[in-house]
């Protein structure tokens, strides 16, 4: 099993500066009665957001999609955003598979389907690629020149 100490050095640094700090503050600023039940506070908290978050999904405020979406070497571009139809302009970030033991993928993102032919810009695996905002009205295809996983997440 191979370990990528790129992620692990980065999860560690992020755990040491911003985790244990941010804990540490949250657990001194307790009176004492409430500190031993930190950890269950931090699970209700968590909860309560998600829940926040349910709820304003279903009447229509906010949307998050998370989809997955696998590229064929060589093949035609491949729509992975489609139009909005409730109007709104969406965040759209691409997270791609690294694609290890072999040559990096050329990954190219366009409004149509001429992606594998060169049109449109370039995004590299192995970490997030913000696109930023796209209007509704908008379509986004990949197109790579190997198999790889892409995972779109779209934040309205």
């Amino acid at each position: 099993m191979s370990i990528n100490f790129n992620v692990l050095e980065r999860a560690t640094n992020f755990f040491n500066k911003e985790v244990i700090p941010w804990y540490r503050d949250m657990s001194c600023g307790l009176n004492e009665k409430l500190a031993p039940h930190l950890g269950h506070l931090l699970l209700a908290g968590i909860y309560l957001s998600v829940l926040r978050l349910l709820e304003v999904q279903q009447f229509g405020a906010n949307q998050l999609d998370i989809r997955a979406v696998k590229l064929v070497a060589s093949a035609d571009a491949t729509r992975i955003v489609d139009t909005e139809r409730n109007g709104r302009v969406r965040k759209v970030t691409l997270w791609i598979d690294a694609a290890t033991g072999g040559p990096v993928p050329t990954i190219r993102i366009s409004t149509s389907g001429s992606g594998a032919a060169g049109g449109g810009i370039r995004v590299l695996p192995g970490q997030a690629n913000a696109l930023g905002e796209v209007p509704a009205s908008v379509k986004l295809y990949a197109a790579s020149s190997q198999n790889v996983n892409l995972y779109v997440l779209e934040v309205a």
